[in-house]
């Protein structure tokens, strides 16, 4: 309803309330709150409350919430108005979170469908993701990579910081320090392997990929 129209039918229902005499003690005192406008004798009920803009209820007491409550944007999508004309909630849209579409982001995207899994992995559709199920000897996100040369510890494929054990051995005054991530095929230098300290009783050593680890006793 536009705020002309509102205005107009306001003014006639207060004429018409006061042609009946019946604005008496219905109204008083007044039940509408939030700036309503009280008229009496203009329905079955004894007073009838004309609310200002964003109010509701019977003595306009309700917050006027609109389309966007409840939410109907699903998957954590946010429900933003368009428009507002007077007393009327105007249209919405969902704003979807990236991996959902539709008019209430009701529809996952699928994240397989650009093929992205090589060498014959296989793509699983996630939320805003994928996941790929490598054959051997593919690893990575894409199944880009190969353990063909013996996990990357030689050609440098796992980092250091994958690279773990219970403790090291130092050498000489503590200069020659024989840390894990030495532990490197055909490593060159003085210092060119993992060695556990004297003390240690259990030792382990540990690499890890981006999808499992590999420990050894």
């Amino acid at each position: 309803m536009r705020a002309s129209s509102v205005k107009f039918c306001t003014a006639f229902l207060i004429t018409y309330s006061l042609a009946l005499g019946t604005s008496g003690h219905s109204c008083q005192p007044d039940p509408c709150q939030n700036g309503g406008t009280c008229l009496a004798g203009v329905s079955s009920d004894p007073y009838y409350c004309i609310c200002m803009d964003g109010f509701t209820g019977k003595d306009c007491n309700e917050v006027e919430q609109g389309p966007c409550h409840p939410n109907p944007c699903q998957n954590g999508g946010l429900c933003e108005l368009m428009s507002r004309r007077g007393d009327v909630f105007g249209e919405y849209v969902c704003k979807c979170p990236t991996g959902f579409q539709g008019i209430h982001c009701q529809t996952n995207i699928d994240d397989c469908s650009s093929q992205p899994c090589i060498n014959g992995g296989q793509c699983v559709d996630l939320d805003a993701d994928f996941s790929c199920h490598c054959p051997s000897p593919y690893v990575g996100k894409s199944c880009q990579h190969t353990c063909a040369s013996a996990l990357g510890m030689e050609g440098g494929a796992i980092d250091d910081h994958q690279i773990s054990a219970s403790s090291l051995h130092l050498g000489f005054l503590g200069l020659k320090r024989w840390r894990p991530e030495l532990a490197r095929l055909n490593n060159k230098g003085i210092v060119n392997a993992w060695s556990m300290a004297t003390f240690d009783l259990n030792p382990w050593f540990q690499v890890l990929s981006p999808s499992e680890y590999f420990h050894s006793e």
